[in-house]
């Protein structure tokens, strides 16, 4: 690869006078490291979207776990009010510990 960078440069700068070469270098190093920042970025996105893509199965299973704990939480609420409920129901209302009216 050397030996073919070392052709390329050599063809190039053969017709160029002394005075062209400082500016010529300067803007072919400039487009490399164009390229070069063009492919990392683009490597770097591209890693990216694999750990995004890897980690959106961890973080919808965690989502689902959490809706799963809150609707159990829920659930749970839900039985013990009515549990509480069914109970002064069937007490007598004087001995009610719930008030529904002030």
């Amino acid at each position: 690869m050397f030996f073919s960078l070392n052709i390329l440069v050599h063809a190039v700068l053969l017709d160029k006078k002394p005075d062209e070469v400082p500016m010529l270098v300067e803007s072919v190093l400039s487009k490399v490291m164009e390229e070069f920042e063009n492919r990392l970025t683009s490597q770097v996105e591209l890693d990216f979207r694999v750990v995004f893509d890897q980690e959106l199965g961890l973080i919808l299973k965690l989502r689902d776990m959490m809706i799963g704990w809150i609707h159990e939480g829920f659930q749970s609420f839900f039985r013990s009010l009515n549990d509480e409920l069914l109970k002064q129901e069937s007490a007598p209302l004087e001995h009610c510990s719930i008030r529904l009216y002030s």
